[in-house]
Formats: C-alpha cells, sequence, structure tokens
C-alpha cells in the first residue's frame, strides 16, 4: 500500500487532530505503526508508553483468545513494547505504569499530568481526585499474584523490560518511588 507520509488521508486526519492541539490517540496497536506516524508529527510530539506486566497482559489476552499461549502472548507484550519503544526513542516519553493507573488512578493522573508539563506539553490545571470521582471506577483491582508456573513461561528479555521500564518511570519521575 501507500506510505502514510504520501497518504492524502493520513494528512488529512493529522490536520484534523492537529486544530486540537495537544491532541492524544490510544491504541495498543499503534505500537507496530508508530514509527511511520511520528515521520509526520512535529518533533515535540511526546510518546505516552503504558508500562504493563507482561503476565497481567498475557492474562488478560487469554480471556479473550485462549488459542494462544501464556508464552505466546507475553512474547507480543516483548514485540508491542519493543517496536514502540524503537518507534519513540527520538522523542521525549511519558511512562505510565498500568498498576498505578489501575489502583491509584489520581496519582497515577498527576504523575502524567506533571511529567507532561516538565515535556513541555500545554496542560491545563487538573483536578485528579475530582476526575476519578467523577469516573466512578469502583474498588482496584488486588495486585496480582503469580505461580511460578506463570512466571517462567515469560522471555526472560519481557521480564527484564518490565523491570527496566518500571525503574526508568520511577527516575522519570512518571511515578513515585514503589
Amino acid at each position: 500500500g501507500t506510505p502514510l507520509n504520501r497518504s492524502s488521508a493520513a494528512r488529512a486526519a493529522l490536520a484534523k487532530l492537529e486544530a486540537h492541539r495537544p491532541w492524544a490517540t490510544k491504541d495498543p496497536r499503534l505500537t507496530l505503526l508508530a514509527a511511520e506516524w511520528l515521520t509526520m508529527l512535529d518533533r515535540d510530539a511526546v510518546c505516552v508508553l503504558t508500562v504493563r506486566h507482561p503476565l497481567e497482559f498475557a492474562s488478560t489476552m487469554l480471556r479473550y483468545s485462549a488459542a494462544l499461549s501464556l508464552q505466546h502472548w507475553a512474547s507480543i507484550w516483548l514485540t508491542s513494547m519493543t517496536e514502540a519503544l524503537r518507534a519513540c526513542a527520538k522523542q521525549p516519553q511519558a511512562l505510565v505504569l498500568h498498576s498505578q493507573l489501575v489502583r491509584e488512578p489520581g496519582a497515577a493522573l498527576k504523575a502524567l499530568h506533571s511529567r507532561l508539563s516538565h515535556l513541555g506539553v500545554p496542560m491545563k490545571p487538573l483536578d485528579a481526585q475530582g476526575l476519578v470521582q467523577a469516573l466512578a471506577l469502583g474498588a482496584p483491582p488486588p495486585e496480582p499474584e503469580w505461580l511460578p508456573s506463570e512466571v517462567t513461561q515469560v522471555p526472560r528479555a519481557a521480564l527484564e523490560l518490565y523491570e527496566s521500564l518500571v525503574s526508568a518511570a520511577g527516575a522519570a519521575g512518571d511515578a513515585p518511588a514503589q
């Protein structure tokens, strides 16, 4: 097909979004196309990446498709995160810890707001607790506990990447110290 940067439809879609800066889009599949889309954006585009434990991702995906194994879904997590990081290597980044987002959404929103502001994204004042209350999220889920047999199915590289991203999120101030 036609490369995105030559596509009039892609340029038109971006023009609509750019008229309402700052804007954001969320779709996990964008990790596979991010490199191509980012060539069409300004250099100040920020990549916001959600960092979720590979087993948590794999367990969720198993609910939707049991045709693939836990190991296979964990490998897909590794591919997706690796591709997202490669595509965003030259962009400012903000890392959001999924565990904090679901268990402490107010703190996660404050951390993301602070990081984006620090990166120069024009941000309106944030009432994180008001937003969380308005969403009526209910009780947070418990921390997952993994069986040793589950952990051994995750590629070592996926676990190492996850740990490095959690560490980087804390070092960048994207998340409070755990």
